[in-house]
């Protein structure tokens, strides 16, 4: 259903397109930009609600994350809507690196996992513009289309131990790891000059991203952060350059 939602939004996307393109007041661009991203992990219950069977493979609490570089590159469209009202959107490529720990249960490890993830994004903003101020707010829709994982754990020694592999997306738990469906809002404030708009954007993500690697296995060092969740966050500074003047 999601993977349906998320073609039908391209497809508008596309044939919105279309039917301006040959409008005076559409605007087409290319955008990069580069920032930082997190996966702010949450656990789905404390310790002491877990039984023993729970608390030896689920989390025991979240140690903090730390937000990593992301970078992004995108096809932007805008359309007046007004004198002071612009309607944007476009296909955004994000890659997102993510870093967080967690301590499990019973058996007390410490992992310490690194994500990276690739998204197309399809962005829709409505911009408010003063003078050469813009402000923006809208939301988004994601697409995984694909990533890596690497987990270091740390059992009662003080050596760490890798772990490594590609992430399997999909809502199965018994198959994969992340849900490749994501959505957020988004915000934006810019400072636009004849071709070129800089601008600072924020994206909460608001899909909640089960993590999961199936059934507990006791020679599995992926199922830490299995009873938990993850909401993308990123902030990034982007340089927007117009085919059309403004």
């Amino acid at each position: 259903m999601k993977k349906i939602l998320f073609i039908s939004l391209t497809t508008a996307f596309w044939l919105f397109c279309s039917m301006l393109s040959t409008a005076q007041s559409l605007r087409f661009g290319i955008n990069a930009g580069a920032g930082i991203a997190k996966f702010d992990y949450e656990p789905d219950a404390l310790a002491d609600s877990l039984d023993f069977f729970e608390n030896y493979y689920g989390p025991r609490n979240t140690a903090g994350g730390s937000y990593k570089p992301t970078y992004s590159i995108a096809g932007v469209m805008e359309y007046d809507l007004s004198k002071d009202f612009v309607l944007s959107s476009g296909l955004q490529l994000n890659l997102k690196f993510s870093q967080f720990k967690v301590q499990s249960g019973y058996a007390r490890d410490l992992n310490k996992y690194r994500f990276n993830v690739l998204y197309l994004q399809l962005p829709l903003m409505v911009h408010y513009r003063a003078g050469m101020v813009f402000l923006g707010a809208g939301g988004y829709a994601g697409w995984a289309l694909s990533g890596k994982y690497e987990n270091m754990v740390q059992n009662d020694d003080s050596v760490y131990r890798p772990f490594s592999g590609k992430f399997k997306f999909g809502n199965a738990p018994e198959l994969s790891n992340l849900q490749r469906f994501d959505y957020g809002v988004r915000g934006a404030v810019g400072y636009g000059f004849k071709r070129l708009r800089l601008s600072l954007t924020l994206d909460q993500g608001l899909a909640t991203l089960k993590a999961s690697n199936g059934k507990p296995d006791p020679q599995s060092n992926f199922s830490p952060y299995e009873k938990g969740t993850l909401h993308n966050q990123a902030i990034y500074a982007t340089a927007t350059y117009y085919w059309l003047k403004k």
